[in-house]
């Protein structure tokens, strides 16, 4: 075939092996045969396309294929290419598969910044509830039984490895057994037990005791037995320097020699003490009886009672050579004058020292030595370190009665100062009128001593001034009428006897008066103990002229004993020494008025006035009463008054120091001008201005005095200012304007003080007092330096294992070993060692240091303690306005008031109720509401408003409460012995009234006993005329037996109100005069006037004044000299018949009388001893019948539930321990003989039914043997006969026709190793049926492994928790499965829990101040309240940390607390601290560090970041999980810890139905209910091994921090008083912190700080992206196969040319065959 020219499409199989085309068109020259064989014509064919590409393309391989000259060669090079591309396709194959593992990077590295934000930090207490927080609340039951650890012996069946009692049926914990104390009733666990040896200080009990074997070395020989054998009393042997308390004494059974006959019996029976011990070498006889030590005697203080020791004194005017004189008489050392130290307490030891002269520019400091500046000086005075000295000096107050001028100079405050004018010239006054006193309009209501006529005003005085024949007191002047009238007697002596008069000027002469106008008299009281001067056989007003004239000392009151005339010279007042006067009718008191407040506030410039005009006018009634307005007035400052005798007061407000003020002659006035005196001289006053907010403390209703002295003495913090409000309200603070944002707000009603006390130099001492400072170098250096002590008052100086005495020791010790405290001997001058707060032990409530009372009793609203404490620190919830208050603090509805019915429990709701009547419940009457108003004599009563002619203090306002008012009946506000009344008649002050018979109670229902068949008892009981004497108590007073023949000289009551002998004369031999006569003495006692007190027609001694508070049966006698006297009677008996015996339906009180049964504890009392209701834990109700949820005992006793069957005896009749073994375990076991056997088996060996042993008719009954069990018929052994050797009983022989015995089968107790309890909980068995989808089979094994039985099926309940018996059966030493047996809210625990203000003592952050208010508290399971800084929720900011370094971060001080730990709550002491992120949930008892106290742990942070990728490259996750509580309460953020534990106790939840914690919702789980015990320890056990189902992802982005921590010991030594001093003043619970061994257990120091400002960050980046892939994918086609981009670009045009050829076949006709084959 030719060719045309054309090219041809030739088919593939047509080239021949060289490339070449069978039959080709020879369109070319032979010379063109050597060039390709492919001519640049487009293919014509697939196979020309196809070859084409294969000769042309880049890849390699192909091209050879293609280009093959032979088929071997093609095939060779088929096979490199396909090894070449299955090598790349498995390289293809590796990559995608390295791309799909999506692996990842980790970068590492270290930021630096300026600041960081600072991490939360929370702390908690490892222990988690509070004691006295439990104690005062419904959970008080948990701290008597924990605390005490007091597990009880049980009743069978017996646990595994307990010990089985000798009697057979209960059993204790092993590790009880030979310890010394009796656990088993019967001993049995004491017996046959080998006790080691004790320790050196310890004596031995070789029977044992309460305490164990060993008893403490102060046990012994102290007058008590302790040792169940009392050997620790036996052979007490007192050495010759002691001696021997043959009946034991408070302080050991041997005292030293000196302690006897030294005043004070320390025997109990007072034989240290007698004439016998004593002789008469040892001091002076008291009394007759009592002997005091010689150096009590002339000791200016009367400690006999007929002031013996004190009567024959010598007075010395000086002291001995070698000691100095002060100015207030007292003698103190020579060398201790000039040393700048107050020795004598006035200064006048200090007064007239030469000065010290510094060379150069040295300063003399103020202790004599030389300094470069004040600064410098150990001590100086504290008014600040820029205050000269000279002003230092002025503001120091003077001694006694001085004041300070302007110069610096002390003067009399009666001279005054000469910038301040001193007194006016006497001259400028008009004589005579300048000697009295004026008063317009007032006359003396008293018999003028002579009168005049025809008189001038002027005339009179002169005439009272020249009155040689009495001493003229006061003057009555008439001018209207020119009539004088003088007196002998003055208001000043007659006070409440100047009445108003419009023509009379009454007029007082001052000189006549004195010293009386000097002094306010309160008669029948004295200040004892605080005499410095005893003068004998002196006047009433020589005794004040003493006071007021002495000049060795200020004398500011006296006692003056009136009967012998002594005269007691006082340097204190009550307002001085901050006492009360005590009563005491031998006595009258009087007080130095200038001396007291407010007088002492003022100096007094009596008959002048000012002439200022600028004043405020009041009209108090008293003197008194203007000077308190001017000290409280708040509108101005009150600088002085002018006082008028007519009862003008002019408050003034210029002082006289003022240009503008002069003072002005005029009698009638007297001015007082305001000094810079005690205690408002330490205080600088603003008017009318107030420092609102910052009150520390508050005090109310008290005067200005009261409110400074103790913002300056009483506060417990230091007080520096306090806001005293015109009310009386005083409000004292820490804080001054200068340390608050506020300052000083206007308030008109209040003035504002503010301390001048000492402002130190920084880190130096302020002394108590207030005007001086030392430097801290010189605090507790066992020197005093500040002169009130106050250096050394703080220091705690001693060493571990010693006992501080802060008075010193006998052994001039400060410190002595703990060994000598509580050993019985008083080492401690005080006798701190040794006082019963410091050695009694209490396990529930401690009364007044010496009783010891149940923690149920304490905040009941019923005061138990003789002293009130258990109800004086209570929370009383305040009551609603439909509330009526009781007085106890108890809310009642106020429909209950007035109702007959005790709802206060004190009645006192009911006493001022109309239907009382006459009707009173209390002893002395003082609940008496009635309207007897005349005494026992039959004088009238004086209204309680007047004060004619009795003036008293006996006022509703003085006395609220106390049934006073606009009434003259009689009333007991004071509690005397009975009610009374003042008298009008003014020679009888006042007098007892007759209240007539106390009742049991007041009903409203006056009762009326049926006169024909009932007798109407003393206390208005009603009983039967049957009962009338038989002997028996039915009234409950005995008084239906007081009248009856059989009684004779019997009687029963104390005072002999039930005596009706016939003893008719009195103790000193005098006849009686009978009750029906009124000669020779008138009396109101006739039968007529007083019946059922045994009066009548006789001379017989009787008590019908109880009222008047006679002590025993007494008469009037027949002689006109003597009134009454008292009788000599029998004593008194327990009972005065032998039938005294209440029925068995009959409940006997302690008084012996006899009340229905079921009237026991029904809330009222029945027995008039109030013994029906003693011991009452709950009430019956109106038939009778205890509450459903109490036990009712066989005596109709109400307790608790859980005191059933605990093996003691809780009923009063013990029926509470009755039936309390099952049958099946009745049995029991006996040892050794079988004394002690109380097994229930009841039939012998042989199977005969025992007989009750009181019918067997033999000698073995229970009257015989009360104490062998013989109550029923169980088997017993109380014979010790050598036949009968294990117990047995009696029972019916039938074969003899009598009562035979016979053994019993009862077994060993040591053939019995334990007793199987068969209600042991084990698992059911399809106990896994409801949680099949949560494990397989494997878990399902290993759970029932892991399962632990709790053992608590014999508890009696865990709503309330019955502790005792989860002490009883808990099964871990340490019991650690006790915790979740409390079922507490989150409220509660808040409530119980450790408090932000006494846990967080000191808190500074990067050295700024924070305190507790910056930590946000919530409550965890397992340490109750925590406490979180810096947490970052509800929007607070998130404090940064600026700086790094130890000294930087966050700095606490922390409380532990001890005292408030309880045992299964805290067995860990010390804070836990967790570290993390604000905002995140912490779980401290995961993730935290344990603090110990007496460390400070230092923290060193560092802070990572951790960034992690999400899918695909991670498994982070920047949502929440569903199982995560996002909605809780605290408003926690996500993690993964916070997400798991929600999810458990989700799960819990939802399989459980319960919960076992109070931070969810749900109902609690109980470890009594099986199911849910067992379900609940599956979640945990399921959620250990990652089995339970959660979906809990890690967050992409979380913190961490590194800890670096280090400790040290703290508080130093030398650091420790400064810093309790510091906590002192923060929080009042720290003084229990007294000592290095109290602070190291109590005290927490914690450091957290940024080692360094950088943190490191941890990030996750793809390792293997896309553009890797498609790298390495080229790489590999390149490698293998040489493809590259432009091969893929060839392979695309080889592709568009096949269907570029394909489309154009499709659209031209077929070629011919002869143009297509060749």
């Amino acid at each position: 075939m030719e060719g045309n020219g054309q090219n041809s499409w030739i088919a593939m199989n047509q080239f021949n092996k060289k490339g070449e085309a069978y039959g080709s068109v020879q369109a070319k020259s032979e010379s063109d045969q050597s060039s390709n064989a492919v001519t640049d014509d487009a293919p014509s064919s697939y196979g020309g396309i196809i070859k084409k590409f294969g000769l042309e393309t880049t890849a390699h391989g192909i091209p050879r294929i293609a280009g093959a000259k032979s088929t071997l060669g093609r095939l060779i090079w088929s096979l490199l290419f396909i090894t070449a591309a299955g090598a790349f396709l498995r390289q293809f194959i590796i990559l995608v598969d390295q791309y799909r593992g999506y692996p990842v990077t980790v970068h590492i590295k270290v930021v630096s910044g300026s600041s960081l934000l600072f991490p939360a930090i929370t702390v908690c207490n490892t222990n988690s509830l509070r004691s006295s927080a439990v104690r005062d609340s419904v959970h008080r039951e948990l701290i008597t039984a924990v605390e005490g650890t007091e597990i009880l012996p049980y009743y069978a069946p017996c646990l595994d490895g307990d010990f089985i009692c000798n009697n057979g049926i209960t059993c204790t914990k092993s590790y009880f057994v030979c310890d010394g104390a009796v656990q088993c009733l019967d001993g049995s666990d004491e017996e046959d037990c080998e006790y080691g040896e004790c320790g050196a200080k310890s004596y031995k009990c070789h029977k044992g005791s309460p305490y164990g074997v060993c008893l403490e070395e102060q046990r012994v020989c102290d007058g008590t037995e302790d040792c169940y054998d009392g050997a620790d009393e036996k052979s007490c042997v007192c050495s010759s320097v002691e001696f021997e308390c043959t009946s034991g004494g408070d302080h050991g059974h041997c005292i030293p020699i000196e302690r006897s006959c030294d005043g004070v019996e320390h025997c109990r029976d007072g034989e240290d003490e007698t004439l016998k011990s004593c002789g008469n070498e040892h001091g002076i006889l008291c009394d007759g009886t009592r002997r005091i030590p010689s150096h009590w005697i002339c000791d200016n203080v009367p400690d006999c009672l007929d002031l013996s020791d004190e009567m024959t004194c010598i007075s010395h005017e000086s002291c001995m050579p070698g000691l100095f004189t002060c100015a207030n008489s007292k003698c103190v050392l020579m060398k201790k004058t000039c040393d700048f130290v107050n020795d004598c307490g006035d200064w006048s030891d200090e007064a007239n020292c030469t000065d010290v002269q510094c060379q150069g520019n040295s300063t003399r400091c103020p202790d004599g030595e030389c300094a470069e500046s004040l600064e410098s000086c150990d001590l100086y005075m504290g008014c600040g370190g820029t205050t000269r000295t000279e002003d230092c000096i002025k503001s120091t107050p003077c001694p006694g009665r001085l004041v300070r001028c302007k110069d610096g100079r002390c003067v009399d405050r009666k001279t005054g100062c000469d910038d301040t004018g001193g007194l006016p010239e006497s001259s400028n006054n008009t004589y005579p009128e300048s000697e009295f006193e004026k008063t317009f309009g007032r006359t003396l209501m008293a018999l003028p001593r002579k009168v005049l006529t025809s008189q001038t005003e002027t005339e009179c005085l002169m005439a009272c001034l020249e009155e040689r024949g009495f001493v003229c007191r006061s003057v009555n002047s008439m001018p209207s009428t020119s009539l004088c009238e003088l007196f002998e007697y003055s208001k000043t002596l007659m006070p409440g006897a100047l009445l108003m008069a419009d023509d009379i000027v009454y007029y007082e002469n001052r000189k006549a008066n004195y010293p009386f106008n000097m002094v306010t008299s309160h008669r029948g009281y004295a200040m004892h103990g605080y005499t410095e001067v005893k003068i004998t056989d002196i006047e009433q007003e020589g005794c004040i002229r003493a006071c007021l004239e002495t000049p060795g000392f200020l004398c500011r009151s006296v006692d003056y004993f009136k009967l012998p005339k002594i005269c007691y010279v006082n340097a204190e007042n009550p307002w001085s020494a901050e006492t009360a006067l005590e009563h005491d009718s031998l006595f009258d008191h009087y007080t130095i008025r200038a001396e007291t407040y407010p007088y002492n506030q003022f100096r007094e410039y009596p008959g002048f006035m000012t002439n200022l005009i600028d004043w405020k006018r009041e009209t108090p009634d008293s003197l008194l009463k203007c000077l308190s307005l001017c000290m409280n007035q708040t509108t101005f400052d009150c600088v002085g008054v002018d006082w008028s005798t007519s009862g003008l007061c002019l408050m003034l407000k210029e002082p006289m120091t003022s240009p503008n003020v002069e003072l002005v002659p005029n009698a009638e006035f007297s001015h007082y001008e305001v000094i810079d005196a005690y205690p408002r001289s330490f205080f600088r006053k603003t008017v009318s201005s107030a420092l609102t907010s910052y009150n520390d403390h508050i005090i109310r209703k008290v005067s200005l005095d009261t409110c400074l002295r103790f913002c300056l003495e009483g506060p417990d913090f230091v007080c520096h200012s306090a806001d005293y409000a015109k009310s009386g309200n005083c409000y004292m603070s820490t804080e001054t304007p200068n340390t608050t944002e506020s300052g000083l707000g206007v308030y008109t009603a209040t003035n504002y003080y503010q301390s001048k006390n000492a402002v130190c130099l920084e880190e130096d001492f302020s002394c108590d007092h207030g005007w001086e400072c030392i430097k801290s170098a010189l605090i507790c250096d066992g020197t005093r330096h500040c002169a009130d002590g106050s250096d050394e008052k703080y220091c705690k100086g001693c060493k571990d294992g010693e006992f501080l005495c802060e008075k010193g020791s006998f052994h001039r010790e400060k410190c002595i070993s703990m060994d000598r405290v509580c050993d019985g001997y008083r080492d401690c001058i005080d006798g701190s060692d040794e006082t019963r707060e410091q050695c009694q032990i209490c396990r529930g409530f401690l009364c007044d240091k010496t009783l010891c009372i149940r923690d149920s009793k304490v905040c009941d609203y019923i005061i138990d303690c003789e002293d009130g404490t258990d109800e004086s620190s209570c929370y009383y919830r305040p009551c609603h306005d439909d509330e009526h208050t009781c007085s106890n603090e108890m809310c009642i509805p106020m429909e209950k008031v007035c109702d007959g019915e005790n709802d206060c429990y004190d009645w006192t709701e009911e006493w001022n109720c109309e239907y009382r009547g006459e009707c009173y419940m209390l002893a002395n009457a003082y609940d008496y509401r009635g309207f007897v108003n005349k005494t026992v004599s039959g004088r009238d009563c004086q209204n309680w408003m007047e004060g004619y002619p009795h003036e008293h203090d006996r006022n509703p306002q003085a006395y609220p409460g106390a049934g006073l008012g606009n009434h003259n009946f009689c009333r007991n506000p004071d509690n005397e012995a009975g009610i009374w009344c003042f008298t009008t008649d003014p020679e009888v002050r006042w007098e007892y009234c007759e209240a007539g018979v106390r009742q049991t109670v007041c009903d409203g229902d006056v009762k009326q006993c049926d006169a024909e068949n009932e007798f109407s008892c003393r206390n208005q009981q009603c009983v039967g005329k049957e009962f009338l004497c038989d002997g028996r108590n039915h009234c409950g007073d005995w008084s239906d037996e007081w009248d009856c023949v059989y009684r004779k000289e019997c009687y029963i009551l104390t005072n002999g109100v039930d005596y009706r002998g016939n003893v008719s004369e009195t103790f000193s031999g005098i006849a009686c005069q009978k009750w029906s006569e009124q000669t020779p003495h008138r009396h109101n006692y006739s039968p007529e006037m007083v019946t059922g007190q045994g009066l009548g027609d006789h001379n017989h001694c009787r008590n019908p004044g109880q009222a008047q508070g006679q002590s025993a049966p007494w008469c009037y006698t027949t002689f006109s000299n003597t009134t009454w006297q008292h009788c000599t009677i029998p004593e008194p008996m327990e009972t005065c018949s032998g039938n005294a015996v209440c029925t068995g339906e009959e409940f006997t009180c302690d008084n012996g009388q006899c009340i229905v049964k079921k009237k026991r504890c029904d809330g009222t009392q029945n027995c008039v001893d109030g013994s029906d209701e003693a011991n009452c834990a709950f009430l019956v109700d109106e038939n009778g019948n205890c509450p459903s949820f109490t036990f009712t005992c066989g005596d109709g006793t109400c307790i608790n539930p859980y005191f059933q069957c605990n093996v003691r005896f809780d009923c009063p009749d013990g029926s509470d321990e009755i039936n309390c073994i099952p049958p099946e375990f009745g049995s029991g076991c006996y040892r050794g003989r079988g004394e002690e056997y109380r097994g229930l088996i009841n039939v012998t060996e042989s199977g005969k039914p025992c007989v009750n042993w009181i019918d067997s008719k033999h000698k073995y009954i229970p009257e015989k043997f009360p104490d062998a069990g013989l109550e029923g018929n169980q088997c017993r052994n109380p014979s010790t006969s050598n036949t009968m050797t294990r117990p047995w009983c009696y029972h019916e022989d039938d074969s003899r026709d009598k009562i035979g015995w016979e053994f019993c089968d009862i077994p060993l107790c040591s053939e019995v190793s334990h007793v199987e309890d068969n209600v042991t909980w084990k698992l059911p068995r399809k106990w896994h049926k409801p949680y099949s989808e949560l494990m397989d089979e494997h878990l399902k094994t290993e759970f029932e492994e892991y399962y632990r039985d709790p053992g608590f099926q014999r508890v009696k309940s865990e709503i309330p928790p019955d502790w005792y018996g989860f002490m009883t059966f808990s099964s871990t030493p340490d019991f650690s499965d006790l915790q979740n047996v409390l079922k507490l809210s989150r409220h509660e625990i808040l409530q119980l829990g450790h408090q932000a203000e006494d846990f967080l003592l000191q808190c500074t952050f990067d050295q700024g101040k924070c305190d507790y208010t910056d930590f946000r508290v919530f409550a965890n399971d397992k340490y109750g309240n925590c406490f979180t800084f810096n947490h970052g929720l509800n929007g607070s900011k998130v404090k940064e940390s600026t700086r790094a370094g130890a000294n930087n971060g966050l700095k606490l001080t922390l409380f532990t607390q001890q005292s408030e730990y309880i045992s299964i709550f805290g067995q860990s002491s010390g804070v836990r601290v967790s570290i993390h992120k604000d905002a995140n949930e912490p779980f401290p008892e995961d993730d935290g560090i344990t603090v110990q106290p007496g460390t400070v742990t230092s923290v060193a942070i560092k802070e990572g970041l951790i960034k992690r990728l999400e899918p695909p490259h991670g498994e982070c996750s920047r949502s929440s999980s569903a199982d995560f509580n996002s909605n809780s309460k605290e408003g926690w953020a996500y993690t993964e810890s916070a997400c798991q534990h929600s999810c458990t106790k989700k799960r819990m939840l939802e399989y459980c139905q319960c919960i076992d914690t109070f931070n969810d919702d749900g109902p609690r789980c109980m470890i009594q209910n099986q199911t849910q015990e067992i379900c609940r320890q599956l979640i945990y056990f399921l959620h250990q091994r990652n089995a339970l189902p959660c979906d809990c992802k890690i967050p992409c982005q979380e913190t961490w921090y590194d800890k670096t921590i280090s400790q040290s010991y703290w508080p130093s030594t030398k650091y420790l008083g400064s810093l309790l001093r510091v906590l002192h003043s923060l929080n009042n619970k720290t003084k229990d912190i007294r000592n290095s061994e109290d602070a190291q257990k109590n005290l927490v120091r914690l450091e957290l700080y940024f080692e360094e400002l950088n943190y490191e960050t941890v990030e996750e980046t793809p390792a293997y992206i896309l553009e890797n892939l498609i790298g390495d994918i080229g790489g590999s086609l390149g490698l293998y196969i040489g493809l590259s981009l432009i091969t893929v670009a060839e392979f695309i045009e080889f592709l568009c040319d096949l269907f570029r050829f394909f489309f154009a076949r499709l659209s031209s006709p077929s070629p011919p065959a002869s143009q297509t084959m060749l």
